[in-house]
């Protein structure tokens, strides 16, 4: 819910961002209103995209937590369906190869958080 937030608060549309958190989804339709989608890294690598598009997707303190058999297919997934990811993470990982369709662009650190954007 903190990147809807974040988003919405720069400016996005409200009803433009979908949101997905396969444990919290109660919390973020308190605080948001809506429902989030309770997609798993399981259900992004098994292709539970299909049929959606989006232009950017924000993985927010999250994908460094993917297991590693999934990191791949999930960011082949995110490659077919969406523009631009921006992954916010603690860590250096989750380490992203090229060959899942996604080259970074960007990266902006701190001492406590890294910001990459791949297109």
């Amino acid at each position: 819910g903190e990147a809807s937030a974040a988003l919405v608060a720069a400016g996005v549309e409200a009803a433009s961002v979908d949101a997905c958190d396969p444990y919290t989804g109660e919390a973020y339709r308190k605080r948001h209103g809506r429902d989030a989608f309770p997609w798993s890294f399981a259900d992004l690598a098994g292709g539970s995209l299909e049929g959606r598009q989006w232009g950017c997707v924000v993985v927010s303190f999250a994908l460094h937590l993917c297991a590693p058999h999934y990191l791949a297919l999930v960011c082949q997934e995110l490659a077919r369906h969406a523009g631009a990811l921006y992954v916010l993470t603690p860590h250096k990982r989750p380490h992203i190869d090229e060959s899942t369709g996604w080259r970074l662009d960007t990266e902006i650190r701190s001492d406590a958080w890294r910001v990459r954007l791949r297109r």
